[in-house]
């Protein structure tokens, strides 16, 4: 999680109108990293306000937390509740009372809480109908993003991202079916969102170009004016 403020850690009080929440989603090798710098860049260039990292993201609820507990011998159904459990105090003790005060923009939300738990080989339909449930839960319980950036971009640009960060192929079938699962779970949730605004950032194009497309979406949501 990422939290906007100025340089200095001079922090208003809160009874400052409030900013926006902003959550980013996307796979794995979308561009969420890069998103998140250029509008670290954006913020700095119009109103001289940095965002930093909170050391506090939900990104690991969705990844190294859930392979602990499969390693452990845990239920999937475990992992689901704890994970919704992290999410809560996250909401409770950062997101609430920091958005009265600065713009906080998170890397994954509950979108990916849902996304990812639909990858698990090991989850039965139970397991995924008790995801869907929880998810359905966490979405009427947790703060709600004013707008999300959906990252994305062709499956095989975000394979050969992915392969440059680590061992594993990630051009492979298995691979390829895991992240056909994620992209269509991602385009599900999409279509069932009524109350938030969603933008779809190609992130398979130059850093101005998209840099450009996030300086007008920031603008329209009110978090910078424009020059």
């Amino acid at each position: 999680m990422f939290i906007a403020e100025p340089p200095d850690g001079n922090i208003p009080k809160p009874e400052l109108e409030p900013y926006r929440f902003v959550a980013l989603e996307g796979v794995d090798g979308s561009g969420k990293t890069t998103v998140m710098n250029l509008i670290n860049e954006i913020m700095l260039e119009h109103c001289e306000i940095a965002i930093r990292d909170s050391g506090i993201s939900p990104a690991i609820f969705h990844g190294e937390l859930r392979k602990e507990f499969f390693k452990d011998g845990n239920s999937p159904g475990f992992s689901i509740a704890a994970a919704a459990t992290l999410l809560h105090m996250v909401d409770r003790k950062v997101v609430r009372p920091r958005t009265r005060v600065y713009p906080v923009f998170m890397d994954r939300w509950y979108w990916s809480f849902y996304a990812y738990q639909s990858t698990v080989t090991a989850n039965s339909e139970e397991d995924l109908v008790l995801a869907k449930l929880f998810y359905q839960k966490l979405r009427k319980e947790l703060t709600k993003p004013d707008m999300t950036f959906y990252c994305e971009c062709p499956s095989e640009v975000i394979a050969e991202r992915m392969a440059g960060r680590s061992d594993k192929n990630y051009l492979d079938t298995e691979s390829q079916k895991r992240n056909l699962i994620l992209l269509t779970s991602y385009e599900e949730l999409i279509s069932s969102e009524t109350d938030q605004r969603v933008v779809r950032l190609n992130t398979n194009v130059p850093l101005e170009e998209l840099k450009k497309q996030l300086t007008d979406e920031l603008v329209l949501c009110g978090l910078i004016t424009p020059y």
